[in-house]
């Protein structure tokens, strides 16, 4: 299950970089129209990429304490 959450995390990222790139080319090609705007989307873009980088760090720690944590797998030997 935490490895389906990560998936979700890194494709919501990789979306998330797609709109920073087209904001920033944008940006290259209107320099001037609603600059303002722009730059307040670039930054709420990095925020939330690096909110999505630490959340994913934070579920591998979280999935890597908990498989330590885990009892290892008993097999039993049926007596015949």
């Amino acid at each position: 299950m935490a490895g389906d959450y990560v998936v979700a995390l890194k494709r919501a990222r990789q979306a998330l970089v797609r709109q920073r790139r087209l904001t920033a080319s944008a940006l290259k090609e209107e320099p001037h129209s609603n600059l303002s705007h722009q730059l307040n989307t670039l930054i709420r873009y990095q925020q939330a990429i690096e909110a999505i980088d630490r959340a994913i760090t934070e579920e591998q720690r979280a999935a890597k304490i908990a498989a330590d944590v885990q009892p290892p797998q008993t097999r039993f030997l049926h007596e015949d």
